[in-house]
């Protein structure tokens, strides 16, 4: 709608709409949350819990309005076809920009499972933001690596019965937990480590994890695929959004079994985790090769749409002169 304005004008409008549609579901979301905690009973309990996906709800449906309004990348989306809102999804994704999340609430929204994220414990204090995520029942967990949970035993303990804690409402409700695996955005700083040419290495731990603490709750493993073709590898992607520059989303869905995972074991076998890692790896190498046909495909259709250069009458003329035709 306003993507014919000034870049200025697009980034303030963006920014704008985003923090308010923030603001509003915090401040419909916490003191639904709170008037749960005062709720007797487990089924008045249960009917609140979702009341509170209004929430979620109406910030998925400011994001859609956000990309509509300023933008209007074109999407291609592929592999919606047979997903549910009846049941439980574990979704694993590369990690490219801030914007991601907001891609993918559009694309799922109304598709699958309100979703959930495992988010840093420090961004419980981000203002609105991190209450609001409270309200909704996202889990903030603390962040350790395998060989500290492996050395402190405390550690290790500590990490899954905090996880299985927040994971407890998950299995209530139909729901989509959400895990980068990559433990973090791209950058190509970080790439310059990576066996990969489009991704960073994934992490095995938060998915094991995840995996221990759900059990056999999730019915299917969607391997998501993100790629912004005119902004690939670049680190501005969400500015580029704002600014009304970016044209172009691609969404590869893949649904999956979900892997068996007995976490105990994991953390206790080294064969266990390495056989777990190569699988991630495979997976990964393969969204690897999917995003470099995703970007072969983008470079042909965009020299194929680029104008053809003409040659002035007058070079043109003193080339065929100096051939001597």
């Amino acid at each position: 709608m306003f993507n014919f304005m000034p870049a200025i004008f697009t980034f303030v409008i963006g920014c704008t709409t985003l923090i308010l549609t923030t603001i509003i579901s915090a401040l419909y979301v916490v003191p639904m949350k709170l008037i749960w905690f005062l709720m007797p009973g487990t089924k008045l309990k249960h009917k609140l819990a979702k009341r509170l996906s209004v929430g979620m709800s109406f910030w998925q449906r400011g994001n859609r309005f956000i990309m509509n309004l300023i933008s209007r990348p074109k999407l291609e989306v592929r592999g919606l076809e047979g997903l549910s809102k009846d049941k439980w999804y574990l979704l694993v994704c590369n990690h490219m920009s801030g914007f991601d999340i907001a891609v993918l609430s559009y694309v799922f929204q109304d598709k699958i499972p309100p979703a959930k994220y495992f988010l840093k414990r420090e961004l419980l204090y981000v203002p609105f933001l991190g209450i609001a995520c409270w309200a909704l029942g996202m889990a903030f967990v603390r962040r350790y690596s395998p060989t500290q949970m492996r050395k402190k035993k405390k550690i290790k303990n500590d990490s899954l019965v905090s996880t299985q804690k927040a994971c407890q409402h998950f299995k209530q409700f139909p729901t989509t937990v959400i895990n980068f695996l990559e433990g973090g955005r791209f950058t190509k700083k970080k790439n310059k480590n990576s066996p990969y040419k489009h991704l960073l290495k994934p992490k095995s731990g938060g998915i094991a994890l995840t995996l221990g603490a759900l059990d056999n709750q999730f019915d299917k493993l969607l391997n998501v695929t993100l790629v912004y073709p005119s902004h690939h590898q670049q680190e501005n992607i969400l500015f580029s959004f704002l600014m009304g520059r970016l044209d172009k989303i691609v969404v590869h869905i893949e649904t999956l079994d979900v892997p068996v995972v007995d976490y105990a074991a994991y953390l206790s076998d080294v064969n266990k985790r390495v056989n777990f890692q190569k699988w991630l790896n495979s997976m990964w190498s393969e969204k690897d090769e999917l995003i470099q046909q995703i970007m072969d495909n983008y470079q042909k259709q965009s020299q194929a749409s680029a104008p053809k250069r003409l040659i002035p009458i007058s070079t043109a003329h003193e080339d065929l002169t100096k051939s001597g035709l």
